[in-house]
Parts: C-alpha cells; sequence; structure tokens
C-alpha cells in the first residue's frame, strides 16, 4: 500500500510534465490542504477512507478550515482527479456538490477609482516601501497583470521606448507581452533599477517583494478608504481594467490577448456590461 501523499507527489510529476505550471502550483496547494485534513482525520491510506469519508472531509472544510462552498467544491473535485487518474479501489462515496455561494466582485466605479488614486497619491514614495505598493496598484490597473505575474517582472524586461513589459512568468506558462500607459509610466521609471533584478522592490528590507507584503498593502489600503463598493484586491483591478478598456471601445480579442487568456469565454467573464454601455450601443447600433 502506498500513502495518499505518495498518490499526490506522483500526481504533481504527472502535472509537471504534461499541465499548465498554473495547474500544477494549483494542485500543489490542493495537495497541501488535503495532507494536512488527513492528519487531522489520522488517515494514510486511501484504503482507509470509507463511506462516511465525504462527509467528515465537507465538514472539516466547511467547520474548521471555513472555507466557502464553491472553493470546497473545487478542491474537492481536485482529490477525486487523483483516484480517477491512478485508477484507485477506495471505498469512499462521493455526495453532490455543495451549492455555489461565488460572490461575483464588480468593477470599481469612476468615483471611487478616483478616491483610490487620490489616495496613493497622498503617500510619501520615499516612506518604507510606498513606491513599490502604489505602482503595484497602478501598474494592475494600466495593464492588467495577475500578482503573481507582477512580483514576477524582472527590470531588464521593461521597454520604455515601446511601452511594453514582457512578462517571462504567467499563470499559463506562456510568455506574453503587455503594455503600459501614462497612469503607472512615470513610478514606473522611478522604480526601475538595473541593480535589482526585480521591478518590485521591498525597500524597507532591501529585497524583493512578496505577495504577502502586497496583500498587507491592499488591507492597509482598504481600512483606509471603506469603499461602498467593497474592498479593493488584485482581481478586481484586472477586471477594471478590461472593462474599462471595453467601454473605450477595444475589440474582445484585443482585451483577450491583453489578459493572458487562452479561450475568450474566460475574458468574458471579466467584462461588465452597465446600463449605460446597453443604452450607448443599442442607440448607436439599432436597425430600424
Amino acid at each position: 500500500m502506498k500513502e495518499i501523499s505518495v498518490y499526490f507527489d506522483k500526481y504533481l510529476d504527472y502535472c509537471q510534465l504534461y499541465r499548465k505550471k498554473g495547474t500544477l502550483n494549483y494542485y500543489k496547494k490542493v495537495f497541501i490542504y488535503f495532507n494536512q485534513v488527513f492528519d487531522q482525520m489520522k488517515i494514510t491510506y486511501f484504503e482507509e477512507l470509507n463511506e462516511d469519508s465525504h462527509d467528515q472531509i465537507v465538514r472539516y472544510m466547511k467547520f474548521v478550515s471555513k472555507k466557502k462552498n464553491s472553493k470546497s467544491n473545487d478542491y474537492i473535485s481536485a482529490f477525486y482527479t487523483v483516484i480517477k487518474h491512478f485508477n484507485i479501489n477506495c471505498n469512499i462515496v462521493r455526495r453532490r456538490k455543495l451549492n455555489d455561494d461565488t460572490d461575483s466582485f464588480r468593477t470599481i466605479p469612476d468615483n471611487e477609482l478616483n478616491v483610490i488614486l487620490n489616495y496613493l497619491n497622498s503617500l510619501d514614495i520615499y516612506k518604507t516601501s510606498n513606491r513599490s505598493w502604489i505602482l503595484a496598484i497602478l501598474l494592475m490597473l494600466d495593464t492588467g497583470v495577475r500578482i503573481n505575474e507582477l512580483i514576477e517582472i524582472k527590470n531588464k524586461n521593461i521597454d520604455f521606448s515601446s511601452r511594453y513589459i514582457f512578462l517571462d512568468e504567467t499563470k499559463s506558462g506562456k510568455k506574453r507581452v503587455v503594455k503600459f500607459g501614462s497612469l503607472s509610466e512615470d513610478l514606473l521609471k522611478l522604480n526601475y533599477d538595473i541593480n535589482h533584478e526585480y521591478l518590485m522592490w521591498n525597500y524597507y528590507n532591501d529585497s524583493r517583494m512578496t505577495k504577502h507584503s502586497l496583500y498587507h498593502f491592499f488591507d492597509r489600503l482598504n481600512s483606509a478608504l471603506n469603499l461602498d463598493s467593497g474592498n479593493v484586491h488584485p482581481h478586481r483591478l484586472r477586471k477594471t481594467f478590461a472593462t474599462k478598456l471595453l467601454r473605450m471601445g477595444c475589440p474582445i480579442t484585443t482585451i483577450q490577448k491583453l489578459l493572458g487568456h487562452s479561450d475568450i469565454k474566460m475574458t468574458m467573464i471579466y467584462l461588465e456590461v452597465d446600463d449605460f454601455m446597453v443604452n450607448k450601443d443599442f442607440n448607436e447600433y439599432y436597425p430600424y
């Protein structure tokens, strides 16, 4: 008998060979979590799972980890993928999915976007790591990059003459180029330092910026502003970038390329068409 953790490692080896980097990283996170779950359940082997194990896992997710139903469903599905992949014979009985409780987040309204920009302008860029934190917000609004892509930007990959940034670390594993504009350009030039490999730099401890540090700043920003539309987070900035392009008349296929989506259906999820756009387009294209 092989331990569950051994099968997890073997599936990660498979992902490393045949799946995208983002998928590999996702399964790593899921398997770390399930190893913790099974430690609590005192289960080491698949053969120890029984018809009640599924319910025990769900209870742990809901009442101990307090995960949302949608996240629990995703994690459980990933776990059963391993069972199916290796054709593992065990007694666990899969139940129905939990009710979806996904909260769709909205783009940031223009009036609140101005509040955010005014707050950023009020900060001293030479104090602690404010310069990199502010630049992170501006770049996500200006380019639509994901936070994982942002912290991997290398100074050597920035071309100021063409206003583009070459991303060699992306969610899909495919290298791509993003454009930047006047919103982030000045601070981007100020933060650019060829002596540092990475653009996003923590000036407080003189090392590259981490996601933890950036999320700390998001907490600080949200506490300071308490916006009516809800908290600011990286995905909202990315959605705001995409929707503002759409409102300016940018073709969806171009937005898809800028966001780095392989499937245009994913791009459609990011786009928010409001009543103003519906009325404007209806009046412009009304056929009679």
